[in-house]
């Protein structure tokens, strides 16, 4: 994994936006103007700082864009598009979406609800009579919401075999509809791709049009999203991206799935461009009326346990006390994150084409937003320190009743691995502090008088929680 790192430079630039951004609030008159130039030059510049220290030219990377105020402030592409041929990323080209494509799902089905073809209250059987509901009521709103309790295809032990072959959609739903639901359908939060599976069938089924065909003439042609498609792999797409994973250090072609895999669930296509374009629209009536809008962003609240976060197409949360619409995506080769803070009428995108980056979408547009807002999130500085030193954090920790990780070396690198997960390595700030990478998290250890470490202190910056565990004698 690569080590890259946020230099002094970015920090000076990024102490130099807050201080210009506390200047222009009171500047006056005629040199107010220039004074906003003058920021928003300085936000790009930062921006573009702390990306450019982390994508490399021939690599894969990304594009994003910054939205402030209704104005692009920032747009701007890294790395490559294809590394066989040499092409270089720019930021009107297009990347797979993955899940973001749920945004334009939720959006298709309250299309079909303000025309009064459905409602999100109807059984979803008034349109899929054949779908075993359990003994259960199952309503297309419970589809959007992820609190149907339907397993998710995508986490059965069968699908990754599957996914490589062309199916029909109703071959898809066999697949999980039969599966026991995980929870009554209303009583928790799940994310499941089932849902928006199912979703997409039942906009087929009642506009009589092709899911591929509903979004493109009633979404992306209103919205003149010129660079946004369904993702068919036989269509030639301009300025279609590659997707890449990283193992072993070394970079690979993404492995080949079918376009029935992903369908309703996260099949699109789109570019930062037109994705500015789709934001800008939720802001208007130009797809749905207002009241119907604000469903979209209305947290659904399950009747037993869960936090409020999801809405419909989209999570519903804060950011540094602001409202915060955002959603993100992964499939195959592609990572991406888009957010909105509806109130200061800013939106970041990033989207990414490989899989492997340290560097998640999700954490870049974070900072991004951030730098916009005026406060960023401080500077991270690692440190070397020695294999003695690493040491006296080795071990196991014991989170609650249940959650076990253990702190371990290889190869000279410190690691954090939950049990039955993956490792994730840890970057040294000091001896008792360390944090990861592309995460807002750190984590700080405890000692005792001997020097020997008693418990491990998981910080999550953006919610300011703690989670400790602690250290399991032998």
């Amino acid at each position: 994994m690569r080590k890259n790192r946020f230099f002094t430079h970015h920090l000076l630039l990024t102490m130099a936006v807050v201080i210009s951004i506390g200047l222009a609030h009171t500047a006056c008159g005629s040199s107010s103007n220039s004074n906003v130039k003058a920021d928003t030059h300085q936000v790009s510049a930062t921006i573009d700082e702390m990306l450019s220290q982390i994508f490399k030219d021939d690599e894969p990377g990304a594009a994003a864009v910054a939205v402030k105020g209704g104005e692009v402030i920032f747009r701007k592409a890294y790395g490559m598009a294809d590394m066989e041929l040499g092409v270089p990323l720019e930021p009107d080209m297009v990347f797979r979406i993955g899940s973001m494509t749920k945004q334009f799902t939720s959006m298709a089905i309250m299309i079909l609800a303000e025309r009064n073809q459905l409602s999100l209250d109807d059984d979803i059987r008034k349109f899929l009579p054949d779908y075993p509901t359990h003994g259960h009521t199952l309503t297309i709103d419970h589809l959007l919401t992820h609190s149907s309790g339907i397993v998710s295809y995508t986490n059965l032990p069968e699908w990754q075999e599957l996914s490589k072959k062309d199916l029909e959609v109703s071959e898809v739903i066999n697949i999980f509809k039969n599966k026991e639901l995980e929870f009554p359908p209303g009583d928790r939060l799940h994310y499941t791709n089932s849902g928006y599976f199912l979703l997409g069938a039942i906009i087929e089924k009642v506009s009589s049009l092709s899911y591929a065909e509903f979004i493109q003439k009633n979404i992306f042609e209103p919205l003149n999203m010129s660079n946004s498609y369904y993702g068919f792999h036989s269509k030639i797409i301009p300025k279609r991206v590659k997707g890449y994973v990283q193992e072993d250090g070394e970079f690979k072609n993404a492995e080949y799935f079918s376009i029935t895999s992903p369908f309703s669930a996260g099949a699109l296509l789109s570019s930062v461009d037109d994705l500015v374009k789709w934001e800008a629209s939720l802001h208007t009536e130009q797809l749905i009326s207002s009241d119907r809008m604000k469903l979209l962003f209305t947290p659904f609240i399950p009747n037993v346990i869960g936090p409020p976060i999801v809405g419909r197409g989209w999570e519903v949360l804060k950011f540094k006390e602001r409202k915060m619409h955002a959603h993100g995506g992964g499939i195959d080769g592609f990572l991406c994150y888009g957010l909105r803070l509806p109130e200061e009428r800013i939106y970041v995108a990033v989207l990414c084409n490989n899989m492997s980056t340290d560097y998640r979408p999700e954490y870049l547009a974070k900072q991004i937003a951030a730098i916009l807002i005026g406060e960023p999130f401080p500077e991270r500085k690692s440190i070397q320190l020695s294999k003695d030193q690493l040491k006296k954090v080795l071990g196991t920790y014991k989170f609650g009743e249940d959650i076990i990780r253990n702190i371990l070396i290889e190869d000279g690198k410190i690691y954090s691995q939950r049990e039955g997960g993956g490792k994730i390595e840890l970057v040294p700030a000091s001896e008792d502090t360390f944090f990861i990478l592309g995460m807002f998290v750190h984590i700080t250890f405890e000692f005792d008088e001997n020097g020997e470490s008693t418990a491990a202190v998981y910080h999550y910056e953006e919610t300011e929680q703690q989670e400790k565990g602690l250290k399991v004698k032998k």
